[in-house]
């Protein structure tokens, strides 16, 4: 039996943590051109007003409705069983709204305490959904939006198991937005229940579990992103072209002026694959793709185990408090402590990458704080396989000023065995994109 820090607690522990950890790193310094300034974010900053909480409200209509306002709890155990030998579905939405929006202000605040299963035997191909207080498949547009959402208790099971025509697919979303435009956008969710997701079939698949992410914006004023992980998250396929996503208060692709990311993950996190042509993604308060200011603040006190087994051409990407193709200016802050383990076996073309408080192709100033006191590892991959290891380091872009500034303590290994091998280690550094 697993541990786990009541969230309560947890909060406590990571504002004393969190400041004593970045201040064995050099402030940085003031009056730098173009600083974007980034004011401390306080818990109660963060949390709904009472006043302002949402309360059951607005129906949402094809047309989308002027205002949205969800809230919804859900304390009852919940179990959805199939056996069959073709797709069907299984979904379960608590707070969520899987519609368009057109007015002033959406809100959406879902809360789950109770264990969640869904069990597919027979189709290996059903989809399995679990979405908790997000905003998905539709292209809102409102003037504020704003999505609250939490997992906790005995936490989410799903597991699907049987063949195919097509690929199937289990995801757990807490308080997440995409598609949509906004003037203003704030996310927080938070997940302290155990994710278990076990799918076996012949086909490809995706399993994922994201919690307060923004993604695939049309355009945006100002994006905060809170993402907390507090337990331990199993994810296990053994089919080929599957996808295995973990993402915890990440932002991905838009054209938002600023983005803010708070994310934290504590709780043990597992990605096993046995196939070809997969990928596994670990993002922790990561900015992938936004055209404005970026600032990310992350850190990582569990394990985190990536493995592919018998496979070739496949991708591993771990990425903690990193920004990625941003065109103005990025600030990032990280640290891990847990140790971070990436392993592929018997197979060629492997690309593993590991990326913690670094920035890569942003065109302008660039500020990276990196502490790394766990170990660091790769290994496997055959011919022409390519492994990385990014901490706090500029690759790409950096038109203005460039400051650096990272500890690692911890080891770094990286194996591989046949011909064509890239092995890279960059601590601090800064180097051309390659």
């Amino acid at each position: 039996m697993t541990n786990r820090i009541p969230s309560n607690v947890l909060v406590a522990v990571l504002a004393i943590w969190a400041p004593a950890a970045f201040a064995q790193l050099a402030p940085v310094s003031a009056g730098t051109p173009n600083t974007l300034v980034v004011p401390q974010r306080t818990v109660a900053s963060r949390n709904l007003a009472s006043s302002e909480a949402p309360v059951a409200g607005a129906k949402a209509n094809d047309q989308g409705a002027s205002n949205l306002t969800t809230r919804g709890s859900l304390t009852g155990d919940v179990t959805q069983t199939q056996t069959s030998v073709s797709a069907n579905e299984q979904t379960l939405s608590v707070a969520g709204a899987d519609t368009a929006s057109r007015g002033n202000n959406l809100r959406l605040q879902g809360d789950v305490s109770a264990p969640i299963q869904q069990i597919v035997t027979g189709a290996g191909d059903t989809p399995q959904a679990i979405d908790v207080g997000s905003l998905t498949g539709a292209a809102s547009v409102v003037g504020t939006a704003t999505t609250q959402g939490s997992i906790s208790g005995a936490g989410v099971t799903q597991s699907s198991s049987g063949t195919g025509r097509g690929a199937g697919g289990q995801t757990v979303g807490v308080a997440n937005i995409q598609n949509s435009q906004a003037t203003s956008i704030n996310t927080r969710g938070t997940i302290t229940g155990a994710i278990t997701q076990i799918q076996t079939s012949t086909r490809g698949s995706q399993q994922s579990l994201t919690a307060g992410t923004v993604s695939d914006l049309r355009s945006a004023g100002q994006v905060s992103t809170n993402g907390t992980v507090n337990a331990a998250v199993s994810q296990t396929t053994t089919s080929g072209l599957s996808q295995q996503i973990i993402d915890v208060g990440s932002v991905k692709g838009g054209n938002p002026a600023e983005v803010r990311t708070d994310a934290v993950l504590t709780g043990t996190v597992t990605q096993d694959a046995a196939g070809s042509n997969g990928a596994q993604i670990i993002q922790i308060g990561s900015v992938e793709d936004s055209r404005g200011n970026v600032a990310t603040r992350a850190a990582s006190s569990g394990v985190i185990t990536q493995t592919q087994n018998g496979v070739s051409s496949a991708q591993q990407t771990i990425s903690v408090g990193s920004a990625k193709d941003s065109s103005t200016q990025s600030i990032t802050e990280a640290f891990t402590t847990g140790d971070i383990t990436q392993s592929a076996s018997n197979g060629g073309q492997i690309t593993q990458n590991i990326s913690v408080g670094s920035s890569e192709n942003s065109s302008a100033v660039v500020t990276t704080r990196a502490l790394v006191t766990g170990n660091v590892t790769q290994s496997g991959g055959g011919s022409l396989s390519t492994q990385t290891i990014n901490l706090g380091s500029v690759r790409g872009g950096g038109s203005g000023n460039i400051t650096t500034d990272v500890q690692v303590s911890g080891d770094i290994s990286q194996s591989a065995n046949g011909s064509g091998q890239l092995q890279r280690v960059i601590v601090g550094g800064v180097e051309a994109g390659r």
